[in-house]
């Protein structure tokens, strides 16, 4: 779980996170230590109400406070260390709920190694690292996303699991490759995504996965979460 001592949010950090133009929302979403507590920041516009609730013992709440109309929440989890295993309640305006692992609970993924050869350009299985991988991780089920886009000043990916609202989930750039990675739990094989890319001209681009392993036809160009070790090859290697 990442976690690091903070202060207060800053309210140029919010409005970086509402007009989806943080560099770093690791910074602000998921857990930081305050003190000897630990607070979480979720970012749902779709919820009414936000609870955190803890993995162990499901009888435990806590409930989010709303720090901005759009949907930026905060809950303080009293006196627990940063290994706290937790889980978002999202309460929607519908009444639907959803119980989810917390994207922004997890560490960098994508390991030294590998960033190191691909950066040599000796990394012979890219297909193997970047696009969209269904795995497992940390007892969780979910999709691996990873782009290059070294010249971005954020990357979001997009899809039918966020209503294509590029504020919802926002890339780590691992520093130093260009690369910008997430795992969300939750979202199956089938999904729909494309990855929205703020140039450092603040040009607003909307791009499918160049190692995206399935893809829609005709006019429709999104990327597809598919599970490659599912096909059946034809050939003998």
């Amino acid at each position: 779980m990442s976690s690091f001592a903070i202060h207060p949010i800053d309210p140029n950090e919010i409005a970086a996170l509402l007009h989806a133009s943080h560099s770093d929302p690791f910074r602000v979403l998921g857990p930081h230590r305050s003190g000897e507590d630990l607070v979480i920041r979720v970012f749902r516009p779709e919820a009414k109400e936000i609870q955190i609730v803890s993995a162990k013992d499901r009888e435990k709440i806590f409930p989010a406070e709303r720090l901005h109309i759009e949907g930026l929440y905060q809950a303080t989890v009293p006196n627990e260390s940063p290994g706290f295993a937790y889980l978002v309640k999202v309460i929607a305006f519908d009444g639907s709920e959803q119980l989810l692992r917390d994207p922004y609970s997890y560490g960098p993924i994508m390991g030294e190694v590998d960033r190191h050869l691909f950066a040599e350009g000796n990394d012979k299985m890219l297909y193997d690292k970047f696009g969209a991988h269904l795995r497992e991780i940390g007892g969780e089920r979910g999709v691996y996303f990873a782009v290059w886009a070294p010249n971005a000043s954020r990357v979001s990916v997009v899809g039918d699991f966020n209503f294509w609202d590029g504020r919802v989930h926002p890339m780590r750039k691992l520093l130093g490759s260009g690369v910008w990675e997430i795992f969300v739990p939750g979202v199956k094989e089938g999904a729909h995504y494309k990855f929205e890319i703020k140039a450092a001209s603040g040009a607003l681009l909307l791009k499918s996965d160049p190692f995206g392993f399935f893809s829609q036809h005709g006019v429709q160009t999104s990327s597809m979460v598919y599970d490659l070790d599912r096909y059946q090859w034809s050939d003998s290697q």
